[in-house]
């Protein structure tokens, strides 16, 4: 019987070869036991019960387990797992009639998945650590949707009327009022803001006449942050900068997301 085992990265990376199934059984409790994450390459069949049933012949794909119990089966091409688990199952090995099953339990609702393996090239475990906290930065257009469904993080009192309002230079990103009557211009910037920003702005402010006798026309401009010369720049033409953090933006978007947009203008 021929077996092969490597360890590397302080025995972060486990890579298990064996000649026969009933070989991987042990090794498989083990990492199991451990709660590694566990990928296994090989040649497999799969049956699915509970909500529905399903089955899925046998070819080379690869199964994932992760430390959190949930399992995804992946074939060579595509994104999405062909068949998967959510976390929290109850998951055995099991060695009959000189095969080797995996089958993952699901308490609530009931799901089975049971994997009958012909084949195993190679088994890998995975006992890594990630603490990271995923941040996904908003598109302009959720910065945007952001201003609108939820105006005062802008600035108190701010009073959104359109967005992407059509002049000679281009678009509008918001456009409204503040709690004097002020029309406001409002362009937003998903990275820090440039000189460029503060020059668009400035002709959109040019080019837009003022529609409210007597008021003042406050160009605004939203940003996560700004450059030094943009600051300067946007200083001397009396123009203002509203720090706005993306990752809020997504999460407003998230809360509103069953509303209707134009419920909010």
């Amino acid at each position: 019987m021929m077996a092969s085992f490597s360890s590397a990265n302080n025995g972060k990376v486990k890579i298990v070869n064996k000649t026969n199934l009933e070989d991987y059984y042990s090794c498989l409790e083990d990492f199991l036991t451990k709660n590694y994450t566990i990928l296994i390459i090989g040649e497999f069949s799969v049956q699915y019960t509970g909500r529905a049933s399903s089955n899925i012949g046998v070819g080379e794909r690869l199964l994932i387990i992760k430390k959190d119990k949930s399992v995804l089966i992946h074939q060579e091409r595509g994104v999405s797992p062909i068949n998967w688990q959510p976390p929290g199952n109850l998951i055995n090995v099991i060695i009959k009639n000189n095969k080797l099953f995996l089958k993952a339990i699901r308490r609530k609702p009931r799901e089975t998945l049971v994997i009958e393996f012909n084949k195993i090239l190679s088994v890998i475990s995975l006992n890594i650590k990630d603490a990271a906290e995923f941040i996904m930065d908003a598109t302009e257009e959720q910065m945007q949707e952001a201003v609108l469904r939820k105006p005062d993080i802008l600035f108190n009192g701010f009073k959104p009327v359109s967005a992407e309002k059509h002049i000679k230079p281009g678009f509008i990103d918001v456009y409204g009022f503040d709690c004097e009557g002020n029309p406001v211009i409002v362009e937003l910037k998903r990275t820090s803001a440039s000189k460029e920003a503060v020059i668009q702005l400035k002709k959109y402010l040019d080019s837009y006449s003022n529609p409210v006798t007597g008021k003042i026309m406050r160009g605004i401009l939203a940003a996560p942050a700004i450059t030094k010369s943009a600051e300067i720049l946007l200083n001397k033409l009396g123009l203002e900068f509203k720090k706005l953090n993306p990752r809020e933006c997504v999460e407003i978007v998230k809360r509103y997301k069953t509303s209707k947009l134009t419920e909010f203008i």
